[in-house]
């Protein structure tokens, strides 16, 4: 006979964790397949919010702005309203006496939690009792951590749209700017930032020398010249890198993961076996740069069990690839359209699911390279070696091959094994 202390736990780990994997995964599937059209509405609220802002400061009302914070209402939501606190405060941050304040709704995100109670008293009748609302009702609440997880990754993803609105431009905002994501007066999510010190790229080197652990990550770093540095083995996640020089710099070994690289140049940069879950690197210059072993991307047998809402694909759309070496590299479902990776080597490289729509592959060593479902739509081929590859439901329309293996992925080929 379990005592009152095991039953709960019994509970929690079979009851409540079916319970949880089940939701979540319905959640993220939903996320993967809405998220656009919710990053729409969150820009459109963003752009409302900040025009009322602007318009206190143009009315002298407000001075400028040091950070933006979304709060989690707990209270709100236990009541049913999915709503989080929007402060626009200085750069006293939890100080400021008269911070601006609006409401983002988040329905989309909290609409399976709220069922979560009435599951789970079902659930605990099998228990003859011994699960009391209080109990579930504690149990809710904690549950809701991971529904907020997936409105933090939303603002996210969102945040470099919005930070070109016209609203938010015009927005007087300090030197460090911050957007966190969190709890109200509790611990919070930076998931964007913006750093226009002019800092000089010796004393950020000589910074990064130090190897501070925890330092690196959640970063703004701008306009830096890192070329030929050292920095194996650090955690940069979630930082953005606008308009940098990394040049021959040594990053293997990294945490990259949530990273943003705009407009940055990454010649014969080496990133080898680092993780890339969620990166963009969308119109940056990698001619040259080593990508063997790297991880980004979520595999098919992930999707059967829930993590988190972070293990998006890797995007490297419109990327200058040429000569790069990505042999050996996990990229399901990458985004690689446009991309020129032509002379490039890509031994081995999981493409699954991919999207290499126009992507420049001529003259690629590709031999045994998974391209299952992906979507090769318009790509050039020309002179590819793809002996072993797999091409298993690729889409090939309008693909640039010799004729001769035109015909044969016509004819339903499935698996090439020797190619011109």
């Amino acid at each position: 006979m379990m005592n009152h202390t095991e039953v709960l736990s019994h509970f929690k780990q079979h009851e409540v964790s079916s319970w949880r994997q089940r939701t979540l995964l319905e959640v993220d599937a939903t996320f993967r397949q809405e998220r656009e059209e919710w990053i729409a509405a969150f820009l459109n609220h963003f752009e409302r919010w900040c025009s009322q802002l602007l318009e206190k400061q143009r009315r002298g009302e407000k001075g400028e702005i040091g950070y933006i914070s979304y709060h989690l209402l707990r209270t709100r939501l236990q009541e049913k309203e999915a709503v989080y606190l929007v402060e626009g405060m200085d750069h006293t941050w939890w100080l400021d006496k008269q911070p601006y304040q609006g409401y983002y709704a988040v329905d989309w995100a909290f609409s399976s939690w709220m069922n979560c109670i009435q599951e789970l008293r079902s659930a605990a009748q099998s228990y003859g009792g011994k699960i009391r609302d209080p109990q579930l009702e504690k149990i809710a609440r904690n549950e809701c951590e991971y529904f907020h997880r997936y409105v933090i990754e939303l603002i996210r993803l969102a945040m470099p749209k919005a930070a070109k609105l016209d609203a938010y431009q015009q927005l007087q905002r300090e030197e460090i700017f911050e957007v966190r994501v969190g709890e109200y007066m509790d611990h919070s999510v930076l998931v964007y930032k913006e750093d226009r010190r002019q800092r000089e790229s010796e004393v950020v080197r000589e910074w990064i020398r130090e190897r501070q652990d925890n330092d690196y990550a959640y970063e703004a770093y701008e306009r830096l010249d890192l070329s030929d540095e050292h920095v194996i083995g650090l955690d940069f996640r979630y930082s953005t890198f606008r308009k940098c020089h990394f040049k021959q710099i040594d990053m293997r070994l990294s945490m990259l993961v949530g990273t943003r690289w705009e407009d940055c140049v990454l010649h014969q940069a080496d990133l080898s076996e680092s993780l890339l879950h969620g990166a963009c690197f969308d119109g940056s210059d990698m001619r040259g740069a080593n990508l063997q072993k790297v991880v980004g991307g979520r595999s098919l047998e992930a999707s059967t069990h829930w993590g988190m809402p972070s293990l998006d694909a890797v995007s490297f759309a419109h990327v200058d690839l040429r000569k790069a070496n990505l042999s050996y590299a996990d990229l399901p479902q990458a985004n690689l359209s446009s991309a020129d990776l032509s002379g490039g080597i890509l031994h081995e490289v999981n493409l699954e699911r991919a999207i290499l729509c126009g992507a420049n592959l001529s003259d690629t060593q590709m031999q045994g390279v998974n391209l299952r479902y992906a979507d090769l739509r318009g790509a050039d081929l020309t002179r590819a070696n793809l002996e072993g590859a797999d091409l298993t439901g690729a889409l090939v329309e309008r693909v640039v091959l010799p004729s001769v293996e035109w015909k044969r992925l016509q004819e339903g080929t499935k698996k090439w094994n020797t190619l011109y």
